[in-house]
């Protein structure tokens, strides 16, 4: 279960969004909290057919189709389509707010990278590939030419607050990227997140994913989360696929 934020910025004020579409299946629950008030856990005492949850504001928007499906799907709150588009509910899945067309399509605004990458070279400027302040327990691997980072199974990498660069994050089984203070990561291809990605601070804000590749010129360009607990973290990446 990924939470993402309602206030960060203008970009994240919905739950989930999709450029070209959305879809929701296999138990996708989503609602809204306020992170200045305390944890989830402590303002998810509503309840309905969906569960327990905090508050109707777990929006999700797309400028094109949503589709929310499977046995145990709940949005406490909008789904709403662009602007000639629709949604589609099977499964048993419920939308407990508006499922009415957006009135204008959403413009995703670029990753200002100006800190990030150097725009002489293209190549990403030394403070954000500077490692050494991450500790690392177990046989993690940092390559530092491609800048591809590895935690395989059993091993943790802890990212102190900053800004990081990476080409690749591959979290594998029990291996743990774990985040203290306020954290960006920048990602320029993919994200492969089987094993946990753990903000310390409980709050999305805290850490901040954006990822910078491109999957229409390169398919394998992608964020995949499929991590073991909740995912305290708000992620932007305008033109690469999220799973």
């Amino acid at each position: 279960q990924v939470q993402l934020t309602v206030e960060l910025d203008a970009v994240f004020d919905v739950a989930a969004f999709g450029d070209k579409w959305v879809s929701c299946s296999g138990g996708t629950k989503t609602d809204a909290w306020d992170s200045t008030l305390g944890t989830y856990a402590s303002q998810a005492i509503n309840s309905d057919a969906g569960g327990m949850y905090a508050e109707m504001g777990g929006n999700i928007s797309s400028n094109g189709s949503i589709t929310v499906g499977g046995t145990g799907t709940y949005i406490h709150g909008d789904a709403t389509p662009g602007t000639t588009s629709s949604v589609t509910t099977n499964g048993g899945a419920i939308v407990g707010g508006s499922t009415a067309p957006a009135t204008k399509n959403v413009v995703l605004p670029p990753i200002d990278l100006s800190g990030v990458i150097d725009g002489a070279t293209g190549n990403p400027l030394p403070a954000v590939v500077d490692y050494s302040k991450i500790a690392m327990v177990g046989k993690v691997t940092i390559d530092p030419k491609t800048h591809d980072i590895t935690i395989p199974n059993g091993t943790t990498a802890t990212l102190p607050a900053g800004s990081y660069y990476f080409s690749k994050i591959k979290v594998s089984g029990t291996g743990k990227l774990i985040t203290t203070g306020d954290v960006k990561i920048y990602v320029a291809h993919e994200i492969d997140a089987t094993g946990g990605i753990v903000n310390t601070s409980g709050e999305p804000p805290s850490l901040k994913i954006y990822g910078i590749g491109n999957s229409s010129i390169t398919p394998t360009d992608q964020i995949s989360i499929s991590a073991p607990n909740r995912v305290y973290a708000a992620v932007y990446p305008p033109e690469m696929a999220v799973v």
